[in-house]
């Protein structure tokens, strides 16, 4: 027997009579709400068989929404993640960019400080000072050999 309306699903069905077919007779029901006129049978089959489908889409439907939830969820995730390793990776460049740039200005601060020392070696080679000890009786000179003349450097007194 039919207890809801197929049209309205209301609970306000009465019997209205019967119906025969090739098959048999059929029970035909009335709904009281939506005034639509229904019969049971092979309909009342296919309205069960509708139903657990339509149950079944329900139950399809809110697992592909939970499952769209979990996919949003994921791609925000991988989004979230793409971000922390692209700035990971502009991080990372700057770094070498900055540690390049100090680099180059280490090296032009060595170069210059070689050019002082090279030059500097270069001036010594042309003064070659010779250094040399005089020694009169108690004391001891030290002098050393400079362009334009001698000088003395040090005196030491012997005892």
């Amino acid at each position: 027997m039919i207890t809801d309306c197929p049209h309205c699903e209301s609970t306000n069905v009465i019997k209205r009579g019967q119906r025969k077919t090739k098959n048999g007779t059929i029970q035909v029901y009335g709904c009281n709400d939506c005034k639509k006129r229904f019969s049971s049978g092979i309909s009342d089959i296919l309205l069960d068989e509708t139903d657990a489908l339509r149950k079944a889409n329900i139950v399809l439907l809110r697992n592909n929404c939970v499952i769209a939830e979990e996919n949003v969820k994921l791609r925000l995730e991988i989004k979230s993640i793409q971000l922390e390793k692209d700035s990971q990776l502009k991080v990372n460049n700057d770094l070498i960019d900055q540690n390049a740039r100090c680099k180059q200005k280490c090296e032009l601060v060595v170069n210059e400080k070689n050019q002082i020392l090279r030059e500097k070696e270069r001036r010594l080679a042309a003064c070659k000072p010779v250094s040399a000890h005089l020694r009169n009786s108690n004391w001891t000179y030290r002098i050393e050999d400079i362009p334009g003349g001698f000088k003395i450097i040090d005196t030491v007194m012997f005892k």
